[in-house]
């Protein structure tokens, strides 16, 4: 038995809790056992979401609350994709924040949930940055799934089919790049990244609200500059907003980033907008003559009860001028990189042209004979589509995807570099061979392939490919017609030369060129 006073005993046990006390709320160990503390939250409710959705598509380990974010942020998604449909296979899911987005990255897959699924995948999502781009999800490309989307699809979609039958886009785009092929041919050290944004934007003015308000007579140089760089830096920013995963920084403190984005949509917004005002004003309901009159005729006799407003026409006609001037430079830049890349082609494409077109102004009759320049277009679309993930879907309701559950509400992605890239369904996928759209006799486009889903597929599919593609063709042609285009010699093509932006572009690249005698 001890002899220990029973005193000194009690004293002994008060020093001791004293000194336990002391250790954890020392400033010391304080912090360390808050962390350690919520990092055991943490990885509890971690578990608790994995097991409550543990039939979803797999993924990397996420962390609660911030998710996937950081690796997002940290690696450029042409590396960062890949290398998870490696580990995890064709349908991978990621998290935003708290939020769940799954990358489809197989046809099969693409065709079930687009196209099977019906409705289910086929509304947007509500998020900062697109709110701020649509006006509140308006428009065609943004707003959810609704009876005022079919509406608005059906109409926008007639209208642009309406225009290009009056066979006015090759007029336009001729009118604009006689000036611009003029500029190609003198310049030293030309910018054509610039050069051709600029055209699409003057030749998607002219499409959109007319010759009689042309951007050259109503906007200085200057102004029209800014606001192409107002609409580039759109491009830049797109998908990369912290607003969009955790909206409550908008209230808090909105990133640098996202107060320029607000700034760039305004811009491009007010534009638009001046010269809806201006068409609107001098048309006639009964002969619209552009293609925002024909929007605004159709719309006249809307069901109003459906709560469609002029903010929709507005944003619509902004969608579509958007819609016609990124995409389509995108497609260009790439189209007149490869070109230089391999000049065989180049010269096969003026060729092609010289003997169809000759020296008539090209027209719709002639765009369909043009076989090989037709099947180069989508060779550069197959390759490098203007969208590589398109625009994020959400499901309108819980459904099952490839056996896996999928939540209502998740977002959803698709890999069109990956579809499109499939050596399942494209033979040597990484070579750039415009012969695998032509068919076996020579005389033909082939242009429905398995795989080949460059302007997506199903009900929210890209309603203007039929316009894209005449843009296109019609400026190649004004380009191969009057110039041939080379790197310099002290450059080296990289076809692998991307920038991470929202529309896939190539880097800026250099170019000479010399004149062509017709």
């Amino acid at each position: 038995m001890s002899s220990t006073p029973i005193g000194q005993a009690q004293l002994s046990n008060q020093d001791m809790l004293s000194a336990i006390h002391s250790f954890l709320f020392s400033p010391i160990t304080l912090i360390p056992t808050i962390l350690l503390s919520v990092l055991s939250t943490l990885i509890f409710l971690r578990k608790w979401i994995y097991r409550k959705y543990s039939n979803m598509p797999p993924g990397p380990i996420r962390w609660p609350v911030v998710g996937n974010v950081m690796t997002i942020k940290a690696k450029a998604y042409t590396d960062l994709f890949p290398q998870w449909r490696r580990e995890y296979g064709p349908i991978f899911t990621f998290y935003v924040g708290t939020k769940s987005v799954t990358v489809i990255g197989d046809f099969n897959e693409l065709h079930e949930a687009y196209i099977k699924r019906g409705n289910d995948l086929s509304s947007k999502p509500v998020c900062p940055s697109m709110g701020v781009t649509s006006n509140g999800h308006r428009d065609v490309s943004q707003a959810p799934f609704s009876d005022i989307l079919i509406v608005q699809r059906k109409l926008v979609e007639e209208e642009v089919r309406n225009y290009l039958s009056l066979g006015s886009t090759g007029k336009h785009v001729h009118d604009v790049m006689k000036e611009a092929t003029k500029e190609i041919i003198q310049s030293h050290g030309l910018d054509i990244h610039q050069l051709i944004h600029e055209s699409m934007f003057k030749i998607m003015h002219k499409i959109c609200f007319g010759e009689e308000n042309t951007p050259d007579k109503h906007i200085m140089p200057s102004k029209l500059k800014s606001v192409i760089q107002n609409i580039d830096s759109l491009n830049e920013n797109l998908g990369r907003f912290f607003e969009d995963a955790y909206p409550f920084i908008l209230k808090i403190w909105p990133t640098a980033r996202f107060s320029q984005h607000k700034v760039d949509s305004k811009v491009v917004e007010d534009y638009v907008y001046h010269n809806y005002r201006l068409t609107k004003k001098m048309m006639d309901f009964n002969h619209p003559e552009n293609l925002a009159q024909k929007i605004i005729a159709a719309f006249k006799d809307v069901d109003f009860s459906l709560e469609m407003t002029d903010i929709h026409l507005i944003k619509n006609v902004c969608n579509v001028f958007y819609g016609g001037v990124c995409p389509t430079a995108s497609t260009l830049l790439w189209a007149i990189y490869i070109m230089c890349a391999y000049p065989g082609m180049q010269d096969k494409i003026y060729e092609e042209v010289i003997n169809i077109v000759g020296e008539d102004d090209p027209d719709q009759k002639h765009l369909e004979r043009l076989v090989y320049t037709q099947a180069f277009v989508q060779e550069v679309w197959r390759l490098y589509p203007p969208l590589p993930l398109g625009l994020t879907h959400t499901a309108v309701r819980s459904t099952q995807l490839c056996g896996y559950d999928i939540p209502k509400g998740s977002q959803f992605l698709v890999d069109y570099c990956a579809i499109q890239r499939d050596p399942r369904l494209f033979s040597n996928p990484l070579d750039f061979r415009p012969e695998r759209f032509i068919s076996r006799d020579g005389t033909n486009v082939v242009k429905t392939i398995k795989g080949y889903v460059p302007f997506s597929t199903g009900a929210r599919r890209c309603i203007g490919e039929d316009l894209a593609r005449e843009l296109v063709l019609y400026v190649l042609i004004s380009i191969v017609k009057t110039s041939r285009l080379t790197f310099p010699s002290v450059y080296n093509a990289d076809l692998n030369r991307v920038r991470d932006t929202f529309y896939l572009t190539p880097e800026p690249f250099p170019i000479e060129s010399t004149v062509r005698d017709l």
